[in-house]
């Protein structure tokens, strides 16, 4: 058994012991994340429920609609149904919360995950296990503590913005997307730990801080190890670590 097997196996004790289907792959991902979508948590639970079984089902009609992939194509046709996926959920709100900021870091988060745990409960299809090697990194906080762990990567991550005294201050949709563009390798040292409030949250990204990232990772890891495999390995050992550092039992 090799350590993506030890950590799949790991990870499906972790997360579930129920049914292994793409609902349930749905569910879990929404789980995983609802905490960080501000004004979810005052949406009517039936609105709620509607929601997430809208966005259920344009992942499970995406996923059926992905062509079948050509050797020649296949990332490039992989990424940009990706983007299309990704999109569709942040133009999908709760009825009557529009208001509620569906940001591409979040349909990112909901998109990765279900797919991982997929991978995860081995019920990918052929077809979709064919992009196995395409497979999106689901971005945390957890995966961004690591690129910067790891000085050889050299992975860039959005920086967040500084007010007139150089201070790091509150995004601003409106003002800060070029941010965006700034973008510095391995801050920290790892004796100092994941300084996560130099960067932007991975939950306020737009599209070009996420494909700045996962196309820098794709990069890092190419001749090496799939990007899927690398985050089955890496993301437990990486929790472990921010957990015994903040003294902490879990780190979204």
């Amino acid at each position: 058994m090799t350590k993506v097997d030890i950590n799949k196996s790991f990870l499906l004790d972790f997360y579930v012991s129920h049914e292994r289907d793409i609902g349930t792959a749905i569910r879990m991902a929404y789980r995983d994340f609802q905490r960080v979508v501000e004004g979810m948590g005052a949406v009517n639970e039936d609105v709620k429920k509607k929601y997430k079984e809208d966005i259920s089902k344009i992942i499970k009609c995406k996923i059926t609609q992905l062509p079948a992939p050509d050797a020649n194509t296949k990332k490039t046709v992989f990424d940009c149904w990706h983007y299309k996926t990704c999109d569709d959920i942040v133009g999908t709100h709760p009825d009557g919360y529009e208001s509620i900021n569906i940001t591409y870091g979040i349909a990112q988060k909901w998109l990765n995950m279900t797919i991982k745990n997929m991978v995860i409960y081995d019920i990918c299809d052929n077809k979709l296990m064919s992009y196995y090697d395409c497979f999106h990194v689901p971005v945390d906080k957890i995966i961004m503590a690591a690129v910067t762990d790891d000085k050889n990567m050299q992975i860039k991550l959005p920086l967040r913005p500084k007010d007139e005294n150089g201070k790091t201050r509150k995004y601003n949709k409106d003002e800060d997307v070029s941010y965006f563009d700034k973008c510095e390798s391995y801050l920290t040292e790892s004796k100092k730990g994941f300084r996560e409030s130099k960067y932007y949250p991975w939950s306020e990204w737009n599209y070009h801080a996420y494909k700045n990232f996962q196309d820098s990772l794709y990069i890092a890891l190419s001749g090496k190890q799939y990007p899927i495999d690398w985050e089955l390995e890496t993301w437990p050992k990486m929790r472990d670590i921010i957990s015994k550092m903040q003294n902490i039992s879990y780190v979204e």
